[in-house]
């Protein structure tokens, strides 16, 4: 049933894009991206299928192809999938591999080289000759043993037309296939680099000149919150949340003298989705020049038209890719605090918490995928699987509850969600599932959604996530050492915790102006500790160590 609606969904989209190409009317987008990104973004989607039949996917691109280009990343990525999908449909064992060349380069303009090579079944002179027509296989034998519509090459090569490049295939049958396309690309010369793979880590130069930069985040997910919030804190980026559109609106109306310089937003959301809330602050006009980032799971073509037609600016795919999310603000983001900027400090991981669940054996997620999506963030990434485990554990019983009360929109967003967070921590397997169930959900029929293999998907991976977190725990203890802590400390100290216990990163900022008078005192070697938590953004750890002091403090003075 999961395989059937997939294939349902690609012959669909298929149709649809064959007949905006027919009809003249498939708009292509000429916008900076970055090549690591779309490669990236090819390794996350294609890597579960090459491990499903033990193929390797290798990826490879020339040191001299630069990474910052313009053009349309979207179509460039469909393409891609569409080769690569294919290459790995039609190889039973050995590798395929995505690789990158340049071709030639002027002052403004690359010519790339793209080429999706495989050791699978092949094809003769004569099939080769039928390949890239519109609903045609090459043998009615493999349409039957392999499926698909016999649409994807055609799409491909008529949007590669329409890029200004060419697509041409070299085969031998039995001994597999090679695709080739060129495509002209301007390079981007306001963010010149090059790739180097493995892509880059958040936290760089480029990233650290958006401190000062104000964002408002519209997310309901509280593991989204946290991901964002603390890539967006490790740049210096000064965030505030709210969880819905109608909230979003009353907190912009009532700053509209002083809006911050962006707006994430996510789409699925209770109350007022994205979408809405969006259209409604285009209808005023004193917002008319905010930018408004759409956020969302679903990454196809149909949704950034959707997210441009309620009048937002761009779009970020979840789960969110950190340099994907830095590149989007700078692009929107013109004037940030400098002096912010090179005050911020370096981060300060805790070695006990990165070797404990580096060293965990995972099944059920990847972990280096997991800890790439917060940024490389050790403890950041101990949290959000801990709020995993608190909001996700009951979703199934929602989409059930859901189901049964027909309340297929509010079952939508579950499925959706669960859907956004399991890829946020690399847990692939359940995201797939959570996605299938999400397709079958806007089909409304009871019958046809079977949620007991993504309940058990859940349910393992909850499992799992525990017992790594309690490895975690036995190397992380509060610090027990009895200081002598004088009455004086006891207020500051509880101004400390209001601002811990809304996870409120000024906290940082507060215990920094406590240090400088708890030097030589008993206390400091406490606050350094909390400091440090605070760094990793473990702020349930320093309230512990907060309330801990104060109870000293308190029973000191009695």
């Amino acid at each position: 049933m999961h395989q059937a609606a997939k294939s349902l969904l690609t012959i669909i989209n298929d149709i649809l894009d064959f007949s905006k190409i027919e009809a003249g009317k498939l708009d292509l987008e000429k916008i900076p991206f970055r090549l690591s990104q779309v490669m990236a973004g090819q390794q996350q989607l294609l890597m579960q299928k090459s491990d499903e039949k033990g193929l390797k996917l290798l990826i490879e691109v020339d040191k001299e192809v630069p990474d910052a280009l313009l053009g349309d990343p979207s179509r460039i990525g469909q393409v891609l999938t569409n080769l690569t999908s294919n290459a790995i449909k039609f190889t039973e064992q050995g590798e395929v591999a995505i690789q990158v060349a340049r071709v030639r380069q002027s002052e403004d303009e690359i010519t790339l080289l793209f080429s999706v090579s495989d050791q699978g079944i092949g094809m003769s002179t004569e099939q080769q000759k039928e390949l890239f027509q519109p609903f045609t296989q090459v043998d009615g034998s493999i349409s039957r043993k392999y499926g698909g519509t016999g649409l994807g090459l055609s799409i491909s090569r008529q949007l590669i037309e329409m890029l200004g490049g060419g697509i041409t295939v070299e085969s031998q049958l039995g001994e597999g296939s090679t695709f080739s396309f060129t495509l002209p690309l301007q390079l981007d010369q306001r963010a010149e680099g090059v790739l180097e793979p493995p892509f880059t880590q958040a936290g760089g130069e480029e990233e650290r000149s958006l401190a000062g930069a104000r964002v408002l985040l519209v997310e309901d997910n509280q593991v989204n919150q946290m991901v964002a919030k603390g890539l967006l804190d490790l740049v210096g980026v000064e965030v505030d949340v709210v969880e819905h559109g109608v909230a979003a609106i009353e907190y912009l109306s009532e700053r509209a003298d002083s809006l911050p310089d962006l707006v994430l937003m996510d789409i699925q959301m209770p109350v007022m989705d994205g979408y809405e809330a969006s259209r409604r602050l285009r209808a005023d006009s004193r917002f008319n020049n905010l930018p408004i980032i759409a956020m969302t799971a679903n990454a196809m073509v149909q949704d950034r038209e959707m997210a441009t037609a309620a009048g937002m600016n761009d779009h970020i795919a979840k789960p969110v890719e950190p340099e994907q999310l830095y590149q989007v603000i700078r692009r929107y983001v013109v004037t940030v605090d400098q002096t912010k900027s090179a005050a911020l400090e370096e981060p300060v991981e805790d070695a006990a918490v990165e070797a404990s669940l580096a060293n965990f054996v995972w099944s059920t997620l990847n972990y280096d995928q997991g800890l790439k999506q917060v940024g490389g963030r050790e403890s950041l990434f101990a949290m959000v699987l801990n709020r995993f485990i608190t909001d996700q554990s009951n979703t199934i019983e929602l989409i059930e509850q859901a189901i049964e009360a027909e309340a297929w929109s509010e079952a939508i967003r579950y499925a959706h969600s669960l859907k956004g967070v399991a890829g946020t921590i690399g847990a692939e397997t359940l995201q797939l599932q959570a996605a299938d169930i999400e397709s079958l959900l806007v089909a409304q029929d009871k019958q046809a959604i079977p949620l007991e293999p993504l309940k058990s998907a859940l349910q393992a991976v909850v499992v799992e996530i525990s017992a790594a977190l309690q490895s975690e725990e036995k190397d992380d203890s509060v610090t027990t050492s009895d200081p002598a802590v004088s009455a004086g400390w006891i207020e500051p100290l509880q101004k400390l915790l209001e601002q811990v216990l809304l996870y409120d990163t000024a906290a940082l900022d507060e215990i920094n102006v406590l240090l400088p008078s708890a030097r030589g005192s008993a206390i400091e070697q406490p606050l350094q500790k909390i400091r440090q938590q605070l760094e990793q953004y473990d702020f349930e750890k320093a309230q512990q160590q907060i309330e801990w002091l104060i109870e000293q403090a308190e029973t000191v003075n009695e």
